[in-house]
């Protein structure tokens, strides 16, 4: 504290002086006219440092607290206000007083800009760090002092976008099946910014925040869920998390053996969703979702119709062509089986997966990767096994399969199943990353 109270103790010249001699060694940020001078400089440095209450080493008892409702108030009674504490090293304190050198210094400028923006900066601290009672009243008379005054100012753009910001932070409060209150305040958000971007559209920073939160609003999301494994001959529910669609397309494809094409497919290579929409599909479904006009992510449930055991693939997406740069897809691999089972240590019974009864005669194999020592392990059937008529059967441990890292295939007539987990890869916006285990995510371009 004591280097900035030194720097600043000559305000006077350092407000006579101007930056632009000194321009060589500044870093310029992205709006002119906010630090003309030196005195702008300093000053705005040593509130980025008092404004961190927790720049003390240790804190009176009588510790200062911005509970005043004027340090939130319109810019003429905070700049008139005489702020005082027996807590007199109070970075806070210390940075209220400074914010209102500031405003004084630039409140008669013939151009506003370092007012509005110290003024804001002013606005956004004390609402964050203010413990005030009517926080939120005084936050919005403050932003509207400002939005009113200067409405078109190229750096007000800032206090519109707050102000949509406050609107999108209601909104994801929204709970469907609690609080609706804010369901509806991303509309509110949409319109602001949208009047504002039309009624100023001049580059500033702002205004490039407002695009971006508007773009956050209207961005199109979809994710679905289906059990990893459903009985034959029965229709299923597919989860469905959607925002901003009011279609969904889906195909059902059966999947082929273990050793097809289709299964050497990795979703993080170039061309993954074109092949996989090309694939040949078995069921297509069109699902008109409901209209909700409110931007917020909502939940349904849909049927799918009955199917006969096998493995499968459910791709879904927003658009009819399914095309991974347009639209939003997933795509999730689920099973049909009436084989179910249960496991205690190394004894298993298989079961109906609906009555429960013990299914006999059940072929099962132990798939196993078996280490070669030259680093290419293989993939080996380390032990058979059928089930007694109560359905059990016990692994063996032999010296393949003592070092286990597989998996259990079961079957019996027309019906299979693999133990293991399933495969969910949903499409966004052309930026991929690892969600889980089994789980994947690329974004799409817009």
């Amino acid at each position: 504290n004591e280097a900035f109270d030194k720097a600043l103790a000559n305000g006077a010249v350092l407000k006579k002086t101007l930056l632009k001699p000194f321009e060589a060694v500044i870093l310029k940020g992205n709006s002119e006219n906010l630090r003309p001078t030196l005195y702008d400089l300093v000053a705005h440095d040593a509130l980025d440092h008092y404004k961190n209450a927790n720049n003390y080493i240790t804190g009176p008892a009588y510790a200062f607290e911005i509970n005043k409702e004027v340090a939130l108030g319109v810019v003429e009674r905070f700049t008139n206000y005489g702020f005082a504490s027996a807590d007199t090293a109070s970075n806070l304190l210390k940075a209220l007083q400074l914010f209102q050198q500031l405003i004084r210094f630039h409140r008669s400028d013939a151009e506003p800009s370092a007012f509005i923006d110290v003024n804001l900066e002013r606005i956004q601290w004390v609402y964050e760090t203010g413990v005030m009672q009517n926080k939120e009243l005084l936050y919005t008379r403050a932003l509207d002092e400002v939005t009113t005054k200067y409405a078109d100012h190229p750096v007000a753009a800032q206090a519109w976008y707050i102000k949509a910001q406050a609107h999108a932070s209601k909104a994801k409060m929204y709970k469907p099946f609690a609080d609706t209150a804010n369901r509806y305040h991303f509309v509110l958000a949409k319109q602001l910014i949208e009047e504002r971007l039309k009624a100023q559209p001049a580059v500033s920073p702002g205004n490039t925040n407002m695009q971006m939160l508007l773009q956050e609003i209207t961005a199109k999301s979809l994710h679905a869920e289906v059990e990893d494994v459903n009985v034959p001959g029965l229709p299923f529910r597919l989860s469905l998390h959607y925002k901003n669609t009011d279609t969904l397309y889906t195909r059902i494809i059966k999947k082929a053996g273990n050793n097809s094409e289709e299964n050497e497919m990795q979703n993080w290579e170039e061309g993954f969703w074109k092949k996989i929409a090309n694939l040949k599909y078995i069921r297509s479904a069109v699902q008109p979702l409901p209209a909700t006009n409110d931007y917020q992510q909502h939940s349904t449930e849909i049927k799918v119709d009955a199917l006969p055991p096998g493995n499968y693939y459910i791709l879904g997406s927003i658009g009819k062509n399914f095309i991974d740069s347009t639209d939003y897809l997933f795509l999730q691999e689920f099973t049909v089986s009436a084989i179910s089972f249960l496991q205690n240590d190394d004894n298993y019974f298989v079961l109906h997966r609906e009555t429960g009864q013990p299914l006999k005669n059940v072929s099962v194999k132990q798939i196993a990767w078996k280490r070669t020592g030259s680093g290419n392990d293989i993939k080996v059937v380390a032990a058979n096994y059928t089930t007694d008529a109560n359905g059990w059967f016990q692994l063996k441990r032999t010296k393949t399969n003592e070092y286990f890292n597989g998996h259990l295939e079961f079957a019996t007539g027309d019906d299979y199943l693999e133990s293991g987990s399933r495969s969910y890869y949903p499409i966004y916006n052309n930026v991929q990353k690892e969600t889980g285990e089994d789980a994947f995510e690329k974004e799409n371009a817009q």
